[in-house]
């Protein structure tokens, strides 16, 4: 019977487990036990301190009135939140909402994305090619202002459509 534990000293530790435990001090258990009841005091100490916190802020949301919004449109049944989000008021004012919210969260992500080298090339693309429209959408401007001129000066016995019509025709802007 080899493979057969029999404990006749009384120390078998299946049925005995107390007994067992107490009589076999080991050094390197007892340091295991005390640094598990360290981590526990610990954690305890950790959950009391996120508790106060979470009584010192009252339970109050950071976004009380968008809350109360979500809370609303949750209540309504399908065909109430059908005829609310498909009408033009509710779709003026969230597109109005969504507006502010990109111009915040653009506030917050625009520093990173200028902070990585493809970010801060595509920032710099786009910075020229409004300015390269300004440019286009001023030089527009004086083309229409210049145009007009001329048909005040020397030809507003037509009118300006058939002004355009006849510069056209000559090969003349607009």
């Amino acid at each position: 019977m080899a493979g057969n534990n029999f404990y006749f000293n009384g120390n078998d530790p299946l049925f005995n487990p107390g007994r067992y435990d107490s009589q076999a001090s080991d050094p390197q258990l007892e340091e295991v036990q005390r640094m598990q009841e360290e981590l526990e005091q610990r954690k305890h100490a950790l959950m009391m301190r996120n508790q106060q916190v979470i009584n010192s802020k009252g339970n109050t949301s950071r976004t009380p009135v968008w809350d109360e919004v979500d809370k609303f449109m949750q209540e309504l049944s399908d065909s109430e939140y059908e005829s609310v989000s498909s009408s033009e008021e509710f779709k003026a004012s969230i597109e109005r909402v969504m507006s502010i919210v990109q111009r915040e969260q653009m506030k917050i992500v625009l520093p990173y994305v200028e902070g990585c080298k493809d970010g801060k090339e595509a920032i710099e693309e786009h910075l020229a090619t409004i300015k390269l429209l300004k440019k286009k959408i001023g030089k527009q401007k004086e083309d229409n202002l210049e145009l007009f001129n001329e048909y005040t000066q020397h030809y507003s016995d037509m009118t300006y459509t058939d002004f355009l019509a006849m510069k056209r025709k000559k090969g003349g802007s607009k």
